[in-house]
């Protein structure tokens, strides 16, 4: 046994796993799948022996799990995977074929709002295989500037009727509208939603984690259905087995299905200036607004207090406190 060198070599929750720096393939980090040493050392000398019999570069997936190390959410970790795959996709590359130009190319043609986000990944996975000895593959993106902070939008209660009166005719629309206004869910958790988070008997949402999707930092939670969401429900019915178009699955796109094409055209129709975000925000204000408690809130939103209070919690401009010191 003396032999062998153990350096590189570790067990990590019962299993074996190596790493090292072999040709063409760089730092390598590989599970050698087994829970016995000696298993173990054969394996690593097989692979050193001819790597790529054994190996094919597999960079994002190394990518994801130094992430989960990190402690990064693995929402997160799913996004950063779908951008690298789809840049591999639209380019034809191959990861270790993939040029910092090609990058700089593909991420110019994203529309402006979207460039900053996948910048930060990108600029994120560079970083990582610059650390790894590799080309960092985001050195010719242009640094934008993140935009001054504006002042948060939320609407009004009649604009709020507005949007509800105007998608009626549109079923799904007005579904993804009344979880956003009636009951603060993002996005992702609307198109995610199934029919046993909805309990009309109780007047209850339950958000919950699910095998193929996770809720945003993991934190399930209940939200009363107002009087208004519960009726629309009763109409809309339950479906299965996704609340909202039912008969599209999952693919390889980031959501399984996109309502953005029709909420862009209902704000054209309407002449509301908005982001479907801001319904969840106007969620928030509205309640704060009439003096639900903060705590309350962000536990229906699912985030912290400090965050609700920050982020969301914006009271409604005119508030006649302001006369309270001279009056």
């Amino acid at each position: 046994m003396a032999k062998y060198k153990l350096k590189g070599l570790w067990n990590r929750n019962g299993t074996y796993w190596m790493t090292d720096t072999l040709p063409v393939f760089g730092r390598v980090r590989i599970s050698l799948k087994t829970q016995s040493l000696g298993e173990a050392l054969r394996k690593r000398d097989a692979i050193l022996a001819n790597p790529s019999a054994y190996l094919t570069p597999s960079d994002i997936e190394d990518f994801r799990e130094y992430q989960a190390d990190k402690g990064v959410s693995e929402r997160w970790q799913d996004e950063c995977e779908w951008l690298l795959s789809r840049i591999l996709n639209d380019t034809g590359r191959g990861i270790r074929e993939l040029t910092p130009a090609d990058v700089a190319k593909w991420l110019a043609a994203r529309p402006a709002p979207s460039r900053v986000s996948y910048a930060r990944i990108i600029r994120g996975f560079g970083r990582w295989q610059a650390a790894h000895g590799r080309t960092d593959i985001s050195i010719l993106i242009p640094k934008e500037r993140k935009p001054a902070n504006v002042r948060k939008r939320f609407l009004t209660a009649q604009e709020a009727a507005s949007l509800i009166e105007a998608a009626a005719p549109d079923e799904d629309l007005s579904f993804a509208i009344y979880c956003g206004l009636h009951a603060g869910l993002r996005k992702g958790e609307i198109i995610a939603a199934r029919p046993h988070w909805f309990d009309l008997d109780a007047g209850l949402l339950h958000v919950q984690n699910e095998a193929d999707w996770k809720v945003k930092d993991r934190d399930a939670r209940t939200i009363p259905l107002t009087t208004g969401f519960l009726a629309f429900l009763r109409s809309y019915g339950i479906r299965a087995p996704y609340m909202l178009k039912p008969d599209i699955a999952p693919g390889v796109s980031l959501y399984r299905w996109d309502f953005r094409a029709r909420w862009n055209n209902l704000l054209r129709s309407t002449g509301i200036v908005c982001t479907f975000h801001d319904l969840r925000r106007t969620f928030a204000s509205h309640l704060v607004s009439k003096g639900v408690s903060i705590y309350k809130v962000a536990k229906w939103l699912g985030d912290g207090v400090a965050i609700t209070e920050k982020v969301y919690g914006h009271l409604l401009p005119a508030d006649d406190d302001i006369n309270r010191a001279w009056s």
